[in-house]
Order: C-alpha cells, then sequence, then structure tokens
C-alpha cells in the first residue's frame, strides 16, 4: 500500500498495492495445475478465477478497495463474495446463477414478460400466490436463510399478516432497484427444530459429503486386489500345472480338457490384466506368474512343442512357490489364504463409510445430528445385505471422528471432544448460539425464528478489507432487520440472557485457548453479545501491520485507560513498564476530546514506545512494533473482559494452569523447525504474544503461586534445548526480576515479537523481508 498527502488534503490518499493479489493468483495458478489431487486442482481453479476479477477490478477501477462499498452499484448491506485478505471479487452472493430449487420454481410459473427471470421469481413472492407460500414456510419453519438477503421477503410477508404493510412498503422500496439481480426469497427446506442452545460444527449435508470422499489407501487397495483377483488365477494356473506332472517332470501329461481349461484361464488373465492395474507383479513380464502364462499360452495351442527349457522353467517356478508358501491342496497355502481372504473381506474405512453416508439421508442436510450414537450404532442385517458389509461391524474412530463434527452438542464438550480446536473454530460455531440470544427480544415466535436465522447468516459474511478506520457492516444497516428492529420488545431477561453468554464464552475461549489471541471473528460474536446485553465493553482488533496508518479508533484509548487502571501496581505493569499516567487514569476523562485527538494521543505513546525498544518509520515491521505496543497498552482485551465480567473470580482456580500452557506454547512455537526466516519469524511473534497472556495471567495471582511459577518456568526452560533455552533466558530473567518486585530498570529484556531487522532470538542480524 502506498499514500500520499498534500497541504489541501490532510487525509492521504489511499491504494492498496496489487503484489498481495498477484500472489495469490500465481499460487492459485500453479495449485490449479499441479497438484495430484482432483478435488485441489477444482477448488484451486474456482480461487483462480476469483483473484482474476479482484485484479480486474482493481486494475479497471470496478472495485474501490479498502471501502465499505467497494463494489459499483451495490449497497452496503449486500453480501459480498470476500477472498482472503478481506478482497471482494465484484460479486454478489445473493446473485449469480439460478439454483436447482429457483429453476423449479421458474418451470412452474411459465413464461414470464419479464426479461429477468430473478424479477420473475421476485415479482411472484410479492404476489398473493407467493406472500400465501412464504406465510406457509413462516408458520412451519420449512426454509433456510444462506445469505441474509434470502430472508427479506419473510419479513415483508410477516409484516403484510401483522398490519405493518407501510412497513413493508418502505422496506421493497429500498430492494426493488435490485428485484432483477439478488433473491431476496429463501430456500425451501425440512422444519428446522434447532434451538441454539446446542451448536454443530459442521451440517449433515457437509459431513456427507466428506464421508463421500473417504478412499482406501493404496496399499489397501492393492492387498484386495490380490486377494480378490490375483492370488485365485495364480493358484489355478498353478494346478493346471500340476495336473501335467509325472514322475518324469512336469509337462508330461496333459488331460482331455487341460487346453480349453487353460485357454479360457488365459483370456480371464487377458480381461484382468486390462481392468485391474493397481497390483504390479501380475503384469511384470519376468515374475513367476507371467512365465507360466508365456508357457501356457503354447502348452494349449501345441503342448508337444514345448521344449526341455521350457519345462524345466516351469519345474523351477513350481520348486520356489512350494518353498515359499505351499502348492494347492496343502495345509500352508490353505491357512495363508484363509487368512487373506478373511483379510480382504473385512469393511474397510470406505465400505463403512458407505453405511454411514445412507445412515445420514435419513437426516436434514442443513442442520445437526442430535442422536450420534444411533448413527454410530454397529452395521445391521439390513444394511449388511445392502452395502455388503459384515453385520455387526463396528466404525473406525476415524469416521467417527468425521461425525462428531456435525454433533450437536454444547460448546464445552465440542471443545472436550476436540472437534473446536481453536479460538478461530470457535468463531466459526458461535453464530449458532448468539443467534438464539439475539432472537429472544421478538416475542412473536415466527419472527424470532426468522431473525435467528437471517442473523446466523448474517454472521458468516466475511469481514472487508477497510482502510481509514471504517467499521464493518453492522446487522442494523439490513432494510428487512431494521424493520424486525421495530418490533423487539425491550426484555431484561434477554439482556440478562445476553450477558450470561457473553461471560460463558470469554471464559470458555480464554481457558480453552490460552496463549492466543482472541481472534477478529470471536470479537465480533463477543461484541453482539455485549450489545444484546447492554453492556459497554470497548473490545479491539488485531490490526493488519501491512495496511496500518499509525491511527486508532477511540475504542483504544478507553480499553487502554481502562487496563492501565487494571494492572496498576501488578506483575504486568512492572513487567512491561506501564505507568499510571493521568492521561490514561479513568477519572481523567471529564474532558471529552475530538476523535482525531483521541487517536492521536494514543498512537503518539504507542509510537514513543516502540522507538524506545528500536523503532524505525520503514515498512511492516515498523507498523508492527506500533501495533504490539497498543496491544501491550490495552492487553488486547483481557483486562477489558476480566474487569467486566469478574472472570478473575471465576477463572482463578485455572489461572496457575492457563500461565504453564502459555509458557509451554511459548517453547513449542520457538522449537518449531520453520523452513523459510519469515516462517520463523511469525512464530517468534505468535510466541511473543501467547508470553504477554502468561504474564497477564501471572499478575492475577498471589505473590507466593507467582514465585512458584517462577520456580518451575526455570526447570522447564532448562529442560528444553540449547538453541532455545539460551536466547530465551533473558525474557525469563525480566519476569523473574518483576515478580521479586525489584526496583525498575529491570534486568533482562521485554519479550516483543517484532522488530525492525533481524529478531533477537533468531541470530545474527538480517535485511529485513517484509512482513512476519
Amino acid at each position: 500500500m502506498s499514500h500520499s498527502s498534500d497541504a489541501s488534503n490532510p487525509t492521504p490518499a489511499l491504494r492498496i498495492n496489487p503484489g498481495f493479489v498477484l500472489g495469490q493468483l500465481a499460487r492459485a495458478l500453479t495449485m490449479s495445475a499441479e497438484s495430484p489431487d482432483p478435488e485441489i486442482r477444482a477448488r484451486s481453479t474456482a480461487k483462480v478465477a476469483h483473484w482474476g476479477k479482484v485484479l480486474e477490478g482493481i486494475f479497471s477501477g470496478a472495485l474501490d478497495v479498502g471501502s465499505r462499498t467497494p463494489v459499483v452499484d451495490a449497497p452496503a448491506w449486500a453480501t459480498l463474495k470476500v477472498v482472503t485478505g478481506g478482497f471482494a471479487t465484484g460479486e454478489l452472493l445473493a446473485e449469480g446463477p439460478l439454483s436447482p430449487h429457483e429453476q423449479a420454481w421458474l418451470n412452474e410459473l411459465g413464461p414470464s414478460a419479464s426479461h429477468s427471470p430473478r424479477a420473475a421469481l421476485n415479482a411472484y413472492f410479492l404476489s398473493e400466490e407467493g406472500l400465501a407460500l412464504l406465510g406457509e414456510m413462516l408458520a412451519t419453519g420449512a426454509y433456510r436463510v444462506d445469505v441474509p438477503e434470502e430472508g427479506a421477503f419473510l419479513v415483508a410477508a410477516w409484516l403484510l399478516r401483522h398490519g405493518a404493510a407501510e412497513q413493508a412498503r418502505t422496506m421493497l422500496e429500498e430492494l426493488a432497484p435490485f428485484f432483477s439481480r439478488l433473491r431476496f426469497y429463501p430456500v425451501p427446506h425440512t422444519p428446522s427444530t434447532e434451538d441454539g442452545l446446542h451448536v454443530h460444527l459442521q451440517s449433515v449435508a457437509e459431513t456427507t459429503k466428506q464421508l463421500q470422499r473417504v478412499r482406501l489407501p493404496l496399499d489397501i487397495e492393492r492387498g484386495r486386489e490380490s486377494a480378490e483377483v490375483w492370488t485365485p488365477l495364480y493358484d489355478e494356473l498353478v494346478q493346471l500345472f500340476l495336473e501335467t506332472r509325472t514322475s518324469e517332470g512336469v509337462c508330461r501329461h496333459f488331460p482331455a480338457t487341460w487346453s480349453e481349461r487353460g485357454s479360457k484361464l488365459l483370456e480371464t488373465v487377458a480381461r484382468a490384466r486390462a481392468k485391474h492395474l493397481l497390483c504390479k507383479w501380475p503384469h511384470h513380464s519376468k515374475s513367476h506368474f507371467s512365465k507360466l502364462c508365456d508357457v501356457l499360452a503354447q502348452a494349449v495351442k501345441e503342448p508337444a512343442a514345448l521344449t526341455p527349457g521350457q519345462q524345466r522353467r516351469v519345474q523351477h517356478v513350481l520348486d520356489d512357490i512350494a518353498r515359499a508358501r505351499g502348492l494347492p491342496g496343502s495345509d500352508r497355502l490353505h491357512a495363508l489364504r484363509t487368512a487373506q481372504q478373511r483379510l480382504a473381506s473385512r469393511p474397510t474405512h470406505q465400505d463403512l463409510a458407505r453405511v454411514l453416508v445412507a445412515r445420514l439421508g435419513a437426516y436434514s442436510s442443513g442442520e445437526g445430528l442430535d442422536d450420534l450414537e444411533q448413527v454410530t450404532a454397529s452395521v445391521t442385517e439390513v444394511e449388511a445385505s445392502r452395502q455388503g458389509v459384515a453385520a455387526g461391524a463396528e466404525f473406525p474412530s476415524s469416521l467417527i471422528r468425521k461425525l462428531v463434527r456435525c454433533a450437536n452438542a454444547s460448546l464445552e464438550d465440542l471443545i472436550a471432544r476436540k472437534v473446536v480446536t481453536s479460538s478461530e473454530v470457535l468463531a466459526r460455531v458461535l453464530p449458532q448460539v448468539s443467534a438464539h440470544v439475539a432472537a429472544q427480544g421478538v416475542n412473536d415466535p415466527e419472527l424470532r425464528r426468522l431473525y435467528g436465522h437471517i442473523y446466523a447468516a448474517f454472521r458468516r459474511r466475511r469481514s472487508l478489507l477497510l482502510l481509514d478506520l471504517q467499521s464493518q457492516v453492522k446487522l442494523q444497516e439490513l432494510p428487512w432487520c431494521r424493520a424486525i428492529d421495530a418490533h423487539r420488545t425491550p426484555d431484561l431477561g434477554q439482556q440478562e440472557v445476553a450477558a450470561q453468554t457473553f461471560e460463558r464464552i470469554s471464559s470458555l475461549a480464554i481457558s480453552a485457548f490460552p496463549a492466543v489471541l482472541i481472534p477478529n471473528k470471536l470479537l465480533q460474536e463477543l461484541r453482539a453479545l455485549a450489545q444484546a446485553a447492554g453492556l459497554k465493553v470497548p473490545l479491539v482488533e488485531e490490526l493488519a501491520a501491512d495496511i496500518f496508518m499509525n491511527a486508532f479508533s477511540p475504542k483504544f484509548d478507553e480499553a487502554a485507560r481502562r487496563a492501565a487502571a487494571f494492572v496498576q501496581g501488578s506483575l504486568y505493569a512492572r513487567y512491561y513498564d506501564i505507568p499510571m499516567e493521568p492521561s490514561l487514569r479513568l477519572d481523567a476523562a471529564h474532558q471529552k476530546p475530538s476523535r482525531r485527538q483521541h487517536v492521536s494521543d494514543f498512537a503518539q505513546r504507542c509510537l514513543a514506545r516502540a522507538h524506545a525498544e528500536g523503532h524505525q518509520p520503514r515498512g511492516v515491521s515498523g507498523n508492527g512494533m506500533v501495533i504490539e505496543q497498543a496491544q501491550i497498552l490495552t492487553t488486547h482485551n483481557l483486562a477489558v473482559l476480566f474487569d467486566a465480567l469478574g472472570l478473575s473470580r471465576t477463572l482463578c482456580p485455572q489461572l496457575p494452569e492457563l500461565a504453564r500452557r502459555c509458557f509451554e506454547s511459548v517453547c513449542q512455537m520457538l522449537l518449531r523447525n520453520a523452513p523459510r526466516y519469515q516462517h520463523r519469524l511469525r512464530n517468534v511473534k505468535n510466541a511473543a504474544y501467547a508470553w504477554r497472556q502468561m504474564v497477564f495471567f501471572l499478575s492475577l495471582l498471589s505473590q507466593s503461586e507467582q514465585e512458584d511459577f517462577g520456580h518451575w518456568a526455570q526447570q522447564h526452560l532448562a529442560s528444553q534445548p540449547r538453541r532455545i533455552a539460551e536466547p530465551f533466558a533473558p525474557a525469563l530473567t525480566r519476569l523473574l526480576a518483576a515478580i521479586e518486585e525489584q526496583v525498575s530498570p529491570l534486568p533482562g529484556r521485554v519479550f516483543l515479537g517484532w522488530a525492525v531487522g533481524s529478531h533477537w532470538l533468531l541470530g545474527a542480524p538480517r535485511p529485513e523481508r517484509g512482513s512476519v
């Protein structure tokens, strides 16, 4: 990104550097051409198309990247197709080709005067017949909202049925310019029974697709082919030559039907060689199998023409087989073949996955699975006959893990089962809970269910790349959601539920994943819960260093002031040298400075602290150093959450363990072998973030508990390889000095993740190589 400014225009004109887009496009092109996996090639081909549209839009000016309305002629409320990094492709998700259910509706409607199929469908749903169908969907819940726009006409139908025709008309007038492009009607679906109290990571349909992709490992497929196809043919071939054996040797006597049976066997082998290609040995010209086939091909035509050399060759092969595994009819060979058949007949993961796919067909594809135990019960007699799998067969843990991903359960249960494995995954499932909470303020059950669907669809929208401190589009900006808000009833009970959920999710995210920052997507959900609870909590995002312009929004200053009050005099304040300055005191905020003054004060403080650590105003690393100081001063939401929700009390028993887990994560991240210097820098940055979380948790412990942790940390670091134990010792030295409340300046050094030039944990200085 570059910027320019002049005296007449104090606000810099911003421009996004297309290098990132070009890099993503190149990577997708490479994968689409070189990946051995056809599914990866297909996905990469789609990515090529998306990134191509982004690049074309940037160069043509059709995309205003960095704006909250980056697509020309598309309102802020329209759901955009957004790819990695927050880049809009120019596509609208409610636009695009007709889906099968839309085409079916059009076929039923017959010819239309409209030139746009979507306009015809939108017109139908505003007709008397269409509104009746929408009313039936509302009553039964037989619909799905994949993108927020698909809930608009359902809202209109509800308003018309409840005497709010003027409100419906106002909303529809705002949507009318887009009737020819966007679908404002829902997807027909089986009625939903979910209440939002339990969640699932993915739907039954998504799990079904994963099970359908289960394939046998190549060595198992080869083993099955060998046991089912080639070994029976091999044994039959050997048996055929044994019939020619006399006291003088093999190929001396040929029974009456021998040539006819030999010819049929050769034909079978030829068909098998054309069809079954996994096993290589039957196709190899020098294998015993091929040698016997070659002799058999001549013997069935003219047995008397076999030479003594060919007879000796057959005898040699038979002797080798007798020594290796026994000849047909022997006990050794019988036992071997029985064991091989038993292994080959055992149901494979692919066989059992087919059984699960059939079972999941009885459940609603767009929802989660309530009765996991029933679906994972052993194979029944009926299924055995249909699927060719032995009755009573049990499902392996690998397939059950796939099923658990669509099981409805509490968040705590999904974390315990390792289905939710990170804060990012938690953010994916949380809208199912927050949608339930947000809908509690709507008294009418039909409208409450609809609002929950729209809310969950809105939370699935991907965030845009925004510049100049712009905010993401809010739910209330959707015209149909504004219409619903007029029919919401303030409910203290709902606020209490939201507050409890806010505390529960915050506590869960911190205790389950203590060593990582709360990701931006999860922060969005926490903000929504806080708003529903009537709480003003200044939660701050992790900022992107590559587009940072040395400016912070006012909530950063508020978060820093609250954090300063919370950590005053604590281990955290001593370690990071955070004085309780008057400008950050809560009681010094009587005067309300302008937004620009708020931003400038906090930014200048972060710049000054970064400068003390060697900051230089250059590139991404310089930006990262300033952002990291902002995270230190705000504790990146920890102090705000602990203060507002009383988490010091609820998480108190876990704090020593959380601190230890953070320190263990720091060591693990520093030990990772990364092929590139950039990747090692990223590991150091993430380790520094985990270290900061650890210092915060320690700050809430008693002096004796902090000292116990210090002894443990010394022992743990001493057990690590020298390549991290020795360089990292100064960071621990400073922490131990802070625990002992030594007078400033403390010995050792502060562990920070960002640095201009080479990081002190990574050896000799190197030239800066861009973003961490």
